[in-house]
């Protein structure tokens, strides 16, 4: 269950949606989804939908697919731009069907998550490797019989797509025009923890164009900030809003950039789907780092310590060439084969057929 679905612009609907699309191969496995009622939501073939009655799911929309399609697990995603309301996991529980939930943040840092999620499940999977070391000692403590399960991201981006021509061009047109700076390129959300408002206030802009790709929504209180620093500080001709662009469009600027950064306040790593796709390309990526600053000549990855911000200024030119990477392609029959281990082992250990 997810509260969000493609053509919605929401991260964790679109992991949902390539590990929906991935068990769609299993035979022996008959799949639903509930989401919210958006007509942005693109229908996935071989997948039985179910739609909230308005905006937010509730008890009685879990009701209504329960008695429809009698699920052996139902597994939600947190958090989701569409909102899941908590007394949805008692339905599932209380009828005996088993609860697994993936959680995409660390329990302390998601809103969408409370003790009553910790109450209400059988397994748990997480793509924070270091999720259950900073449990709260009470959640730890609600775990301590769940099954869980490390499963680490991978990138989102379909590197398979064709890049239309024209497309290509345009986007190398736009990054030429403003030479002879360097241009650097964030994909992903606008939200504080990314960084970016520090990013803006230390990056010496007679050396650099920035382009931000992300959501823009101007009722949204930090991008009102961004846009006044930046107005404030005369930067307008030097900071590109691209909005949010599909995978074609950041596929090239991947390609044609001369870096990728990430200033994330909490340093990157494999959970985050933005980072892991910009080691697909051949461009130096620039992270944030919570210790130290260096340079990572394996994965030609530039990491700043988050306290250092201004060392982007003084790194040498001859940085900023490609390098060709090893590539390590997504591979979501991995992931989906994980999950249904998972799914396996918790039903063998209520006694349940598989």
């Amino acid at each position: 269950m997810t509260g969000s679905l493609p053509d919605i612009k929401c991260g964790v609907g679109k992991y949902t949606s390539q590990l929906l699309r991935t068990l769609t191969n299993e035979t022996d496995i008959e799949l639903a989804v509930l989401t919210v009622n958006d007509t942005a939501i693109n229908p996935i073939a071989r997948v039985n939908h179910f739609y909230s009655t308005g905006k937010t799911i509730t008890e009685s929309d879990m009701h209504l697919v329960v008695e429809a399609f009698n699920p052996n697990i139902v597994h939600f995603q947190f958090p989701t731009v569409g909102l899941i309301e908590d007394s949805t996991l008692g339905v599932v529980r209380d009828r005996g069907i088993t609860v697994i939930q993936t959680w995409h943040e660390h329990f302390d840092d998601c809103e969408a998550l409370n003790i009553e999620h910790a109450r209400n499940i059988d397994g748990l999977v997480y793509v924070r490797e270091n999720l259950l070391e900073r449990l709260p000692r009470e959640i730890a403590s609600l775990l301590k019989s769940v099954e869980t399960r490390y499963i680490q991201n991978i990138s989102m981006l379909n590197t398979g797509l064709i890049k239309e021509d024209q497309l290509v061009l345009d986007i190398r047109k736009i990054l030429n025009s403003k030479r002879p700076r360097l241009n650097l390129f964030y994909f992903g959300f606008i939200h504080s923890n990314k960084g970016l408002l520090e990013l803006i206030s230390q990056l010496d802009f007679s050396k650099y164009h920035l382009f931000i790709s992300g959501e823009i929504d101007p009722q949204n209180e930090y991008i009102q900030l961004l846009l006044e620093t930046i107005y404030s500080l005369n930067l307008s001709e030097f900071v590109t809003f691209c909005g949010y662009l599909n995978d074609s469009e950041i596929l090239s600027f991947l390609d044609f950039a001369d870096a990728l950064v990430f200033p994330f306040q909490a340093g990157v790593g494999n959970f985050n789907t933005s980072y892991l796709a910009a080691l697909q390309s051949d461009t130096l990526v620039i992270v944030t780092d919570l210790e130290k600053t260096f340079y990572e000549e394996e994965v030609h990855c530039m990491h700043l310590q988050i306290n250092s911000l201004t060392g982007i200024n003084s790194i040498e030119s001859s940085m900023f060439q490609k390098k060709i990477r090893i590539k390590n392609f997504s591979n979501w029959n991995e992931v989906a084969r994980k999950h249904i281990k998972l799914y396996n082992e918790i039903l063998i250990k209520k006694g349940q057929n598989v």
